[in-house]
């Protein structure tokens, strides 16, 4: 009887202070990746090197060499029906 009065204190106690332990951990662990500069993203590795881009505009990284094959015949057109 002894054994589980035990039991169960510990197991109160853990589920008191478990959460402020991996609370602490998981921001330990967030500040640690971004400080070494490991964080990506969708966009790529996380850089603080770009500099802000003005509002409204928009900058082109890749432009193709031949914008338009001369095979292309306006893309592929599917018919729908309107569901209301």
């Amino acid at each position: 009887m002894k054994f589980f009065i035990i039991l169960t204190i510990l197991f109160f106690l853990f589920r008191l202070i478990m959460p402020h332990v991996m609370r602490w951990a998981l921001k330990a662990f967030v500040k640690k990746t971004i400080n070494n500069g490991t964080f990506t993203n969708a966009a790529g590795p996380f850089t603080q090197n770009r500099p802000p881009q003005p509002e409204g505009e928009i900058k082109v990284e890749y432009i193709p060499k031949d914008p338009k094959p001369k095979d292309f015949r306006g893309g592929e057109y599917v018919d729908y029906e309107e569901v209301k």
